[in-house]
């Protein structure tokens, strides 16, 4: 079962570590992974919801991610989300990051590159923008 307090303390954790401790950060990623891999449907709700800095913690976790689950619901999810969090994006090149997850860790070749061309209508983000 997906717990999001669970997953905002371990993206708190990997936050408030220093990012030359190597171990602890891999450890996080780790536990990160595993609890969003439990439920993919919960996980991709909880990125659209999900702060700028969640979001870019999860951009770091984001190829193991889609790996674990092979989810379209995750990449259309943070698809969407990087619309959601312009700044952040640019901050972090979370768009580059998404279709970098998208080439290696699909098996799908054909659903690859249906996800790394598909893009969130603007009257879905502004939707999403409203319910937030």
């Amino acid at each position: 079962m997906f717990d999001v307090d669970k997953v905002r303390r371990i993206i708190a954790e990997r936050n408030a570590t220093d990012n030359e401790w190597d171990d602890r950060i891999e450890q996080c990623w780790n536990r990160l992974v595993e609890e969003m891999s439990k439920d993919p449907q919960q996980a991709s709700s909880f990125i659209l919801d999900c702060s700028d800095e969640e979001l870019s913690t999860i951009g770091e976790i984001l190829d193991e991610l889609v790996w674990h689950t092979q989810s379209s619901d995750i990449v259309k999810s943070f698809r969407t989300a990087i619309r959601l969090h312009p700044e952040e994006s640019k901050r972090f090149h979370l768009n580059e990051t998404l279709d970098d997850a998208i080439k290696s860790m699909l098996k799908d070749r054909s659903q690859m590159y249906q996800l790394i061309t598909w893009r969130p209508t603007a009257e879905e983000v502004e939707r999403l923008r409203h319910t937030a």
